[in-house]
This record gives C-alpha cells, sequence and structure tokens, in this order.
C-alpha cells in the first residue's frame, strides 16, 4: 500500500479514536517509521490531511451503499446497508464514525476538512433522500445512528448500535 493511502488509513483510526485533536504529523510518521517531512509532502497541511480521510472515508462508504434508487431493492434493503456499515464500525472497536469524531471540532477546522466533512454529510444525507423513498427522514435517520455510534463507543456496549439498526429496520 501507498504511503500516501497508509497516513490516510492511519489517520481515519485515529480520528474515530479521538477527533482531530488525536491527529499528529509527528505521530503519524513515527508510526510508519517515516519522517515528518515524509507526511508533509503528501499533505501539506493537517488541513488537507482531514480532508483527505474525510474523502477517502466517503469514497469508502458510498461504495459499500451503492446505488440508492436502485430497482431491483427495497428502501429496507437499502437500509439495511447502511445500517450493517455503522454496526460494524460499532463493533470493531475503534470509536466512532470519522464525521462524527471531527464534527465535535468542526469550529476549530480548516476551510478544507469542513467543506469535505459538508460534502461528505451532504451526499449521505442525499443518499438517504433517495434510498428511504420519504419513509425516513434522512437527517433523523443519520443523526439516530450517528448518536448510537457515539453511545457504543462511550459505553463500550455494540448492543448500543445494534438496537439503533433493529429500531430502523423496524419502522420501514
Amino acid at each position: 500500500m501507498a504511503t500516501k493511502d497508509q497516513l490516510v488509513n492511519l489517520g481515519e483510526t485515529l480520528i474515530r479514536q479521538g477527533g482531530a485533536d488525536a491527529v499528529s504529523f509527528r505521530d503519524l510518521a513515527a508510526s510508519l517509521g517515516i519522517k515528518s517531512a515524509s507526511v508533509h509532502y503528501h499533505f501539506p497541511t493537517k488541513d488537507a490531511f482531514l480532508a483527505s480521510v474525510v474523502i477517502s472515508y466517503l469514497q469508502r462508504l458510498m461504495a459499500a451503499l451503492g446505488l440508492a434508487d436502485d430497482p431491483t431493492e427495497t428502501p429496507r434493503d437499502r437500509l439495511s446497508r447502511l445500517t450493517d456499515y455503522f454496526v460494524a464500525m460499532g463493533t470493531d472497536g475503534q470509536g466512532a464514525c470519522p464525521l462524527a469524531a471531527l464534527a465535535a471540532t468542526r469550529v476549530r477546522l480548516g476551510p478544507l476538512a469542513t467543506s469535505a466533512i459538508d460534502q461528505a454529510t451532504g451526499a449521505l444525507l442525499d443518499w438517504l433522500d433517495q434510498a428511504l423513498v420519504g419513509r425516513l427522514r434522512a437527517d433523523l435517520t443519520l443523526g439516530s445512528l450517528q448518536g448510537a455510534l457515539l453511545l457504543t463507543a462511550l459505553r463500550d456496549d455494540p448492543g448500543i448500535i445494534e438496537a439503533a439498526e433493529a429500531d430502523l429496520l423496524s419502522r420501514l
């Protein structure tokens, strides 16, 4: 795996566990056994790095979710894919969704990271709007999953995110 990709993957793990404040170029470099200058080569600023992590997460998430309007699927099938993704995050012991973890310090983030968070959140809400065909509100559905994921991490109890999944699916 290329160094840039390794940095982004490690950055996502650190963000999920401790937000933007958990990320330093020095720590990233030390973890990969490279010089801090190598991190700066790929990402001139922490703002650019955080934006890259968010965009990488969004691309992976959207690929996992697939089409929001696949005519061979029901809204329940689509929502199940999203909730399964969140349950997997909640049970892997790595913490919160990177979007939620970064939201806590959003006011202190730079314009690239904030724009990437807005883009990712907007894309996810748009996907939910299409996927659910008006059966559930996209913002409340995402909020329920994000909140359950945070509580799962805080309480170290995967049952919380699993219960949120069951609750949301029961509403369709």
